[in-house]
């Protein structure tokens, strides 16, 4: 039955993947000038095909297919959250950051044995996403506009980004530490919270083409007594 319910959700993780794909070309005439969610849909398709491959055919070394992945997921992600953040400070910041977790990502890479996942760099990038998450939220909750900021498609799209990573951060972070029959039993969470990251995603992108529809803000009605 545990079995069966994994294997679902397995399933569930693919269709929303493509899912994403299928909406953001579906309303491409509406989305193809905005980068970030570009950015987004070719995360989806990196995801997608390396989820793939590991399902469908076998490695001798899947650790190293994981690192390459975990290099793209963080690029993406890192991206992503550049293009939408507004400090330049902080984007100064984030650069610094990139460039020495490519350095431990290649380091720990060709200097670890085999292992099943590459649970140190996933918890390096989750920490430093969460990092960037928050600071984007820390803007957005700071500046003074029309907008509320659950009306921005950035705003979900983060979401799914933080609950992803954090959620599952220390089933990655412990994968090879704990006994295999211990992780099977909640590796499915993990695509759980790939699931509502999808969605959130897919949110993100239905919010867009409704304000692409209809570019006015809404504006804000203060209480007055």
């Amino acid at each position: 039955m545990a079995k069966t319910i994994e294997d679902l959700f397995v399933l569930i993780a693919f269709i929303t993947d493509i899912a994403v794909v299928l909406l953001f070309f579906i309303y491409y005439n509406r989305c193809k000038n905005h980068k970030p969610l570009k950015i987004i849909i070719a995360y989806c398709l990196v995801s997608l095909l390396t989820n793939s491959l590991i399902e469908f055919i076998s490695f001798d070394n899947v650790s190293l297919l994981y690192s390459y992945f975990t290099l793209a997921e963080y690029l993406l992600f890192a991206s992503y959250i550049f293009t939408i953040t507004s400090s330049k400070r902080f984007k100064r910041f984030m650069i610094i950051c990139s460039g020495l977790f490519l350095l431990a990502l290649i380091y720990h890479t060709y200097t670890t044995s085999i292992r099943s996942l590459d649970s140190v760099p996933i918890g390096i990038e989750t920490i430093l996403i969460l990092i960037y998450s928050f600071n984007y939220l820390y803007e957005q909750m700071s500046e003074i506009d029309n907008t509320f900021v659950y009306n921005k498609p950035s705003f979900w799209i983060v979401t799914g980004i933080m609950i992803y990573l954090a959620g599952s951060f220390f089933i990655y972070v412990f994968a090879n530490q704990v006994e295999k029959a211990v992780l099977n039993q909640f590796w499915f969470l993990t695509n759980v919270l790939y699931v509502v990251k999808n969605l959130l995603f897919a949110l993100g992108i239905f919010i867009h083409v409704k304000q692409s529809n209809n570019p006015t803000p809404q504006k804000l009605r203060p209480y007055l007594n």
